[in-house]
């Protein structure tokens, strides 16, 4: 798979689903063969580029990239995590934002061959990889024939995903670190689309949000999908108490598929496969 980066033809502007009045220098999208241009929102840039003009205006730049990313979690409920590039004089970095830590490229020069070379290999292996390498969650995505989104969710007691279809968003990840949680009211996708009605579906609340985990083999901590399991075990043997508590339908670790197989989606994972470059803290 292979896909056309660019440059929103906005330079300097405030984008039109920003929550603040942050001037964004440059953001990048993916070409379309539409003949309708683009909109500059935050909703359709794949980074944030922030440029200085001096080398010494690095740590302005990190911050201000930084900040403006919170918009791309907030308006992309299918965000993982985020590139974006600061450009200082002819220094440029590139940066990952996940919940936790932000990794820092080393300085790509672009007035020397090799600097060059290594931000075209960059722009390249963008324009080349699995979307999930781009900050994308595969098991949230935009259906374009229904325009709604659709979320597959992981039952962990089941070993098995259960689609589901968003009616609306409800809790949104306007934040930069943290657990980014997003809630969706939405219904189980059902089989025969055709004869199915959104209002006779059960609705359910889905949360989708970051968990801290001590090391890659731990159990989550503080794991509310095993407290809520508990809560329902427990309280079930009371028929008298229905209604009165949430009912788990379906929950656990989002699973990803690799061309290695399935893995856990956690912050160890999305880095081990990021090796376009060298990375330093």
């Amino acid at each position: 798979m292979t896909r056309r980066l660019r440059t929103f033809k906005k330079f300097d502007f405030v984008a039109g689903d920003s929550d603040d009045y942050h001037r964004i220098d440059i953001a990048m999208t993916l070409h379309t063969n539409s003949s309708t241009e683009v909109e500059s929102d935050y909703k359709n840039a794949i980074s944030i580029v922030e440029v200085k003009r001096y080398i010494s205006e690095q740590e302005q730049a990190y911050e201000q990239m930084l900040e403006y990313s919170r918009n791309l979690f907030g308006t992309q409920p299918n965000r993982r995590f985020a590139w974006g590039l600061t450009v200082c004089g002819t220094m440029v970095r590139a940066c990952i934002i996940v919940n936790d830590k932000v990794l820092s490229s080393p300085a790509m020069n672009v007035s020397t061959s090799d600097g060059r070379r290594a931000f075209v290999t960059l722009l390249t292996d963008w324009s080349m990889c699995e979307s999930k390498h781009l900050g994308y969650d595969p098991t949230i995505r935009y259906n374009d024939s229904d325009q709604r989104w659709e979320i597959d969710v992981y039952d962990s007691e089941k070993r098995v995903a259960r689609t589901y279809i968003c009616e609306s968003r409800i809790y949104n990840a306007y934040s930069i670190f943290g657990r980014r949680t997003r809630c969706f009211v939405a219904h189980e996708k059902p089989a025969d689309l055709v004869s199915a009605s959104d209002h006779n579906l059960p609705k359910v609340l889905i949360k989708d949000s970051w968990a801290h985990m001590d090391s890659p083999d731990s159990n989550v901590a503080r794991d509310e999908v095993a407290y809520l399991r508990k809560i329902q075990d427990t309280l079930a043997k009371d028929s008298t108490l229905n209604g009165t508590y949430p009912h788990l339908e379906a929950g656990g670790v989002v699973k990803i598929k690799c061309s290695d197989g399935v893995v856990d989606d956690t912050t160890q994972s999305i880095l081990m496969k990021i090796d376009s470059i060298m990375w330093a803290n």
